[in-house]
């Protein structure tokens, strides 16, 4: 009997170590974020099809993706970036690129500065707001 204990304490101590060494070869899960890094590293480009002319700080960008769907025929972007600029001139670029695109502003706050519009083309969420000693800015543009 105290041999098979002892067989099993030591199986018990291999499946361990291989474990211990297994986490030390490979130890971040391939399907896990890595929260380590700065996403403005490796993502430094708008999705493809995100309309050109709407202001971005490309070299803040932290997130930057689209999604089609295709029941309603429809293409969304989203894009957020920091920045350290004056959050009140960024809502006058914007204010100002809405108007020379023809957006009709159909909801608007003061804080955080939000902005809903639309025009024949799409409609944009433009969401601008303070984090520590940076702006965040989100953009939301769906394209019909």
């Amino acid at each position: 009997m105290e041999k098979t204990s002892q067989i099993i304490t030591l199986s018990v101590i291999i499946i361990i170590l291989i474990g211990f060494g297994l986490f030390k070869l490979f130890p971040e899960n391939p399907y896990m974020v890595d929260t380590k890094s700065d996403l403005a590293s490796v993502i430094q480009v708008l999705p493809e099809g995100f309309p050109e002319d709407i202001p971005v700080r490309v070299s803040g960008i932290k997130e930057s993706f689209s999604s089609y769907y295709k029941d309603v025929d429809m293409q969304t972007f989203f894009v957020s970036y920091v920045t350290t600029e004056n959050r009140a001139d960024l809502y006058d670029e914007y204010k100002e690129y809405l108007a020379s695109n023809d957006f009709e502003v159909l909801e608007e706050t003061d804080t955080p500065i939000y902005i809903y519009a639309k025009n024949v083309y799409g409609d944009i969420k433009i969401k601008i707001e303070e984090q520590k000693s940076e702006i965040l800015v989100k953009i939301n543009y769906s394209k019909k």
